[in-house]
């Protein structure tokens, strides 16, 4: 019975449940907390806007929140009578259950989220034939929250456009720089549409301008290709590694022994400690050292096949300290086509061990706080013994950016 309801509540929720009537006046409806008054006075923006994200985000214990609260863990338990009574509970509730849905949508499995979402459409829906409000004033501030649930800042969108349409064009400027790719997206594709008109209407320096400001919010590889493409025609080369944030010079040691696939789970001397003027004993007994490389692509590339000649079974390092201004959290964000761990100031903070599957960029993403000074990366990249042609990328490329995926400013330090 589960995946059958399950189906239905993700699929026709709304024919059969907009029907519920709403509870006029249902008991304690866990309102959002609201600001003492003469708060904001005291306080300067940054503290306000801290304290204001932390009573949006909150729920005080209510019929409401108790009502989702209890759906959810219905559906975590699968038990399908429970579901149903509590579904029609939430939907009782009308715009009372907005928030505390939007909210209960962080971490949870895309099944249950997506039946959250649903119920959220069910009473929206009928908020609007019906002619009540939806807490928009909430909604909006809730997308501003970038830690929150995707699918549920997606939703609170798509409904502030809905409740009022002239949102979308108050909306799209804010998104432009917004985590969300997907959220992004949809500035991206409307901005794009304007410039290409000033183009095709022969407005060249307006045009321009319009695709530089885009490009300088555009952080998916697509993306910024398409724009890069733009502008190349209007006479403007786009550098994609500083764009994008690619660190391009490094050291480099190797090869190493991966018999078997056995160097990846292997310390090897590099991991306990990087001197870059010791040598070390290699694959075949052969003293390697460090050496420099500089990458050559647009994409900051690092060919090991290049830097250390064409190995199998064989594995390599990269190096490189960077300096930050001030302690921050980043992204490092990294490609390759092989097994591959990256630490940080001695932690290992990705492990990958996958071989010759393609790569992408930012198809790996180690979240990490760098602090104010000197900070050491490592990279670890395993080449295995296939012989095949398809099989003899040996290579990664790495970039330190935002949570956006804005490039972060480092200076690469000996």
């Amino acid at each position: 019975m589960y995946p059958i309801l399950l189906a239905v509540l993700c699929g026709v929720c709304s024919p059969i449940f907009t029907t519920v009537s709403w509870q006029d006046n249902p008991p304690d409806r866990g309102e959002q907390l609201r600001d003492p008054p003469g708060l904001q006075s005291l306080l300067d923006d940054e503290e306000y806007h801290r304290l204001r994200r932390l009573l949006d985000t909150r729920l005080r214990p209510s019929a409401v929140g108790d009502a989702v609260t209890a759906l959810v863990k219905a559906l975590e338990r699968k038990d399908a009578i429970a579901i149903m009574n509590q579904w029609t509970k939430v939907v009782q509730c009308g715009p009372d259950a907005v928030k505390p849905l939007l909210l209960s949508m962080h971490s949870l499995e895309p099944e249950i989220a997506k039946v959250l979402r649903n119920a959220f459409e069910a009473i929206a829906a009928k908020a609007l034939r019906e002619g009540r409000s939806l807490p928009t004033d909430w909604m909006e501030r809730f997308l501003t929250y970038s830690d929150q649930s995707h699918q549920a800042r997606h939703l609170a969108y798509e409904w502030l456009c809905r409740v009022d349409p002239k949102m979308e064009k108050e909306w799209l400027p804010k998104l432009l720089s917004d985590p969300d790719a997907d959220l992004r997206r949809y500035v991206f594709t409307a901005e794009v549409e304007k410039a290409e008109k000033l183009l095709a209407a022969r407005e060249e320096a307006k045009a321009k301008a319009a695709f530089r400001k885009i490009l300088s919010n555009s952080h998916d590889a697509n993306q910024v290709e398409t724009i890069a493409a733009r502008l190349e025609v209007l006479g403007e080369k786009v550098d994609l590694v500083q764009h994008f944030g690619f660190i391009t010079s490094w050291q480099v040691i190797g090869p190493f022994d991966n018999l078997n696939g056995g160097g990846f789970g292997r310390d090897f001397p590099p991991e306990k400690e990087v001197n870059l003027r010791t040598k070390h004993t290699g694959k075949f007994s052969a003293l390697v050292g460090w050496q420099p490389y500089e990458t050559e692509p647009r994409y900051g590339m690092v060919d090991l096949n290049h830097a250390l000649g064409r190995h199998k079974a064989a594995l390599g390092y990269a190096f490189v300290a960077v300096e930050l201004d001030k302690q921050q959290p980043v992204d490092i964000r990294v490609g390759s086509e092989n097994a591959v761990q990256v630490f940080v100031n001695g932690k290992r903070m990705v492990t990958h061990e996958e071989y010759h599957r393609g790569y992408r960029m930012d198809q790996l993403v180690a979240k990490v706080w760098l602090k104010a000074g000197r900070n050491e990366i490592l990279v670890k990249v395993c080449q295995n013994d296939q012989k095949e042609q398809k099989a003899q990328a040996w290579s990664f490329l790495l970039r330190i950016c935002d949570n956006a995926g804005r490039p972060v400013p480092v200076k690469v330090v000996p």
